[in-house]
């Protein structure tokens, strides 16, 4: 399905990923990436952390066809594609490496890096909130923490990117660094997430990474993902629109 002429993939790790209050917890993943386009780079990569999900679960019988919502080009940064927010009975993170803060978009101020990071609210799948609101770096009309973070990835056709996030419940600090291992290229972000988000308490939790081009420029290939050292078959749990 194609919506708001925004391509976008989410795959779903296939089995469930326990956190601890106690422990930190790390997603990774490398993404292949090939530019088809001149125009400049519309592209984002996703994680999507802490998703506690009532109406739907890891399991073949919801293969392409989990309870969620997009944001319908209602977005909450002015650097954002279409997003993809499943159902979750609890608030979960949303982190968004998008490269064109820097290459596309011109200066904005208050935007000093690559990256956006919300907090996603959407118990009943079809309506979700972002907080915190305002943006506390952008302010009114925005939500969440846009075009933060320091460092310059530009991706060339071809580039391998890793990309890890890291949370750590203790100090409810939220880090991530995009690194292009072709030019060794990296943007990063360090995000105290104290006031806003609640650290999740002990349980099972699902884990899911996306990708998203506007209109056709680019396409990406998941090559690997890990949570916690764990490696994640990818060829299953995939929903795109």
């Amino acid at each position: 399905m194609l919506m708001a002429a925004i391509l976008a993939i989410l795959v779903l790790v296939a089995a469930t990923a326990k956190a601890q209050t106690s422990q930190i917890c790390t997603c990774t993943r490398i993404s292949g990436y090939i530019y088809e386009r001149f125009i400049a780079r519309w592209l984002w990569l996703r994680d999507r952390l802490f998703l506690k999900p009532t109406a739907w679960s890891i399991s073949p019988e919801y293969n392409y066809s989990i309870s969620y919502t997009t944001t319908r080009g209602e977005h909450p940064s002015p650097v954002a594609g279409d997003l993809i927010l499943p159902q979750s009975a609890t608030p979960y993170l949303v982190v968004e490496w998008d490269p064109y803060w820097q290459i596309g978009s011109g200066a904005i101020v208050n935007a000093t890096g690559q990256w956006n990071i919300w907090i996603v609210t959407n118990p009943s799948g079809n309506n979700p909130s972002f907080s915190p609101t305002p943006s506390p770096n952008l302010g009114s009309s925005y939500a969440g923490w846009d075009g933060i973070g320091t460092g310059t990835l530009n991706p060339n056709p071809g580039d391998r990117i890793l990309m890890t996030v890291t949370y750590d419940p203790s100090t409810n600090i939220l880090r991530g660094i995009a690194y292009d291992m072709s030019t060794e290229q990296s943007a990063s972000f360090t995000l105290d997430l104290n006031g806003y988000f609640t650290p999740p308490t002990n349980g099972n939790y699902v884990f899911g990474v996306g990708a998203g081009t506007w209109f056709a420029y680019a396409n990406w290939a998941l090559l690997y993902v890990a949570v916690n050292s764990t490696v994640y078959p990818i060829t299953h749990y995939l929903h795109r629109h």
